[in-house]
């Protein structure tokens, strides 16, 4: 008799975890057909692989295509339904100089920061006026080429990469502007047409200055 109850005991617990995996199975397939499974997802991507090297006139070609195939049931946020396009950070000759200008940071053990916003470097003095945002419309869509920064994020030169453009009247507005503005707020900023030795003797006085200031 204890043996029969035994035996019932068992196969009553075995059909209850079979009834529970059942249940459990159903609610996995349900919750399946709810979930997109990014796996499925069929992505072409012509130029994802794509870095600078010398061969500027190879690596700076427009990619043909930076749209993503996907299935149709897509969420929407990886559709490609907005009007735009992805492109380098920085121009053939914006890069050519940040090769050239690299080893000279590193000797001093310098960073190089690009495409640094002013409105990231100075601010509208509220004491000054009361009018911010006519200041700060001035700054907000201006930005600086590239910055030289210490290991503690402190902007040691700024640097302007200028070319014939800076020659034309309104880029000679923006630049007196850009000038007068970071010489008012204590930066020290370089202008050059891609003379990287002029950099290195710059910085190689300002470095030697600051270490006997120190010493």
């Amino acid at each position: 008799m204890e043996v029969e109850i035994i035996i019932y005991t068992v196969i009553m617990i075995i059909a209850i975890i079979s009834i529970w995996k059942l249940f459990e199975f159903i609610k996995d397939r349900k919750n399946n057909k709810d979930t997109y499974n990014l796996k499925d997802y069929k992505f072409e991507q012509d130029n994802q692989n794509i870095y600078y090297n010398t061969d500027y006139n190879n690596t700076y070609n427009e990619s043909k295509n930076y749209n993503n195939i996907y299935q149709q049931d897509t969420p929407v946020y990886y559709r490609n339904d907005y009007p735009y396009k992805r492109k380098y950070l920085l121009t053939k000759n914006e890069f050519y100089f940040y090769k050239r200008l690299r080893p000279i940071a590193e000797k001093y053990n310098l960073n190089i920061l690009t495409k640094i916003r002013i409105a990231d470097l100075v601010d509208v003095d509220t004491t000054k006026t009361n009018e911010y945002y006519k200041y700060f419309a001035k700054i907000k869509a201006k930005h600086i080429d590239f910055a030289l920064v210490n290991i503690n994020m402190e902007v040691i030169y700024l640097i302007e990469l200028d070319d014939y453009t800076h020659s034309y009247k309104n880029r000679i507005e923006r630049d007196n502007f850009v000038n007068q503005l970071l010489l008012e707020t204590g930066y020290k900023l370089i202008r050059t047409y891609g003379d990287v030795n002029q950099i290195n003797t710059l910085l190689y006085n300002t470095m030697n200055n600051l270490k006997n200031t120190v010493n």
